[in-house]
């Protein structure tokens, strides 16, 4: 059974591009074991969703835990409460 953390264009991204201390998106999908277009996608936040096991790889990958990738970003009325 696979897992799914659904995640909105607005409130929540993985973020990995901080992550790369110079290195590229082709490092990290080859790294991670994962397609380049998947890794772009995830990099770019142009996506709904990403799998526990494909978040688990980028961990992996860049030697980080989920908490550091995981990113909440606020809203326009979050912000001005």
């Amino acid at each position: 059974m696979s897992y799914k953390l659904s995640v909105s264009h607005s409130s929540i991204k993985v973020d990995v591009n901080s992550h790369l201390a110079g290195r590229s998106l082709y490092w990290l999908a080859k790294t991670a074991g994962l397609p380049y277009y998947t890794v772009h996608k995830i990099a770019n936040n142009k996506t709904y969703g990403i799998s526990f096991a494909v978040l688990e790889k980028l961990c992996d990958a860049l030697e980080r835990q989920p908490c550091d990738l995981i990113v909440r970003a606020l809203t326009e009325e979050q912000t001005s409460d």
